[in-house]
């Protein structure tokens, strides 16, 4: 439930408002270069920066307790499980109470309730929030260590409906001034990966890439390529010329992967990402201990535009299931 992976395996511990939250990494051989500043720099990427991002400001400190040696460059993997702790130190628990009963709409509040019978940890949304993020990052940032040659990046595409970028910054402060927030769409780029890593059926490259990305809690939609657009819905239109042995081909459509296995290609992935549903805007929701549909202020500190944080978290969760499938591939070979 709070693992991923088969021989690459992320284990996530730790809510949004406990002292520490940590990350165990199993599968990282001995001998790999553990850049601890890139580590930071995708931390900072992922940290609030932007108008409209969330006033909770996070250090983000980290600290490795096992799994890595130093040398006269810096770490090397071991071998061993790598435990990583991250610290909670801006928490502001107290605006969390009143949703134990009155529910925030589209927030889990409810289903957690039923989930974990009254016994789940909801402040600043416990297990599910967005908080947790955090160690994906930092594990995706350690696959990409070892996948040091798959160049990952990424561009948001659209926001609200509206595709020309120019027109991002308004948008983003009409929303902001309404009390409102936003979501959009996001395409990451994958370059490098070899070619024939993935499985057919149920252990799909592409269907992995969904599991994980799918684990983030904004995404709400994840398609490859360009199969959603309607004009090359056609065979002869959508079919990708192959060019060269390797398996160059003339266009991309199927987004760098055919029957749930990498083609050599760029793989593409596009993501859709939902508005962030604790809003300032007051809304009529069901108290519990009324048992009325009566209006919520929503307090507390949440983001009304996150588009450019995701960025990175959807990047490194990518990492981490390509180096599973790269793994397993050869595994089974």
């Amino acid at each position: 439930m709070n693992t991923y992976g088969n021989i690459f395996k992320v284990t996530i511990f730790g809510e949004s408002h406990s002292s520490l939250m940590g990350v165990v990494l199993d599968g990282v051989k001995g001998g790999i270069r553990i850049n601890l500043d890139q580590i930071k720099e995708d931390l900072v990427r992922r940290q609030p920066q932007s108008l409209g991002n969330t006033l909770r400001r996070e250090k983000d400190d980290f600290e490795i307790i096992s799994g890595v040696l130093a040398d006269e460059q810096g770490f090397l993997s071991t071998g061993a499980p790598i435990t990583i702790l991250l610290k909670n130190n801006n928490i502001n628990s107290k605006s969390y109470e009143d949703f134990k009963f009155h529910y925030r709409p589209s927030q889990t509040d409810l289903v957690a309730k039923y989930r974990y019978d009254s016994y789940n940890d909801s402040r600043g949304s416990g297990i599910f929030s967005a908080r947790l993020t955090a160690l994906l990052t930092i594990s995706g940032s350690i696959a990409k260590m070892v996948l040091d040659k798959v160049i990952f990046t990424s561009e948001i595409t659209e926001l609200a409906g509206i595709k020309d970028s120019s027109l991002f910054p308004e948008k983003v402060k009409e929303i902001i001034d309404s009390l409102d927030s936003i979501g959009g769409r996001i395409k990451v780029t994958i370059k490098n990966y070899p070619i024939g890593i993935g499985n057919p059926y149920f252990s799909k490259l592409s269907a992995e890439l969904a599991h994980i990305l799918f684990s983030i809690p904004a995404v709400k939609g994840v398609n490859f390529g360009d199969i959603l657009d309607s004009s090359i819905l056609q065979g002869s239109l959508f079919n990708d010329l192959i060019l060269n042995a390797e398996g160059k081909t003339e266009t991309n459509h199927a987004g760098g992967i055919v029957g749930g296995i990498s083609n050599g290609n760029d793989i593409v992935i596009n993501c859709l990402l939902k508005p962030i549903a604790s809003i300032r805007l007051p809304q009529k929701t069901y108290n519990d201990k009324t048992k009325k549909m009566e209006t919520l202020v929503i307090a507390g500190r949440h983001d009304s535009y996150y588009i450019d944080r995701a960025r990175v978290i959807l990047e490194n969760a990518c990492a981490i299931v390509l180096l599973d499938q790269l793994l397993l591939t050869k595994a089974l070979k």
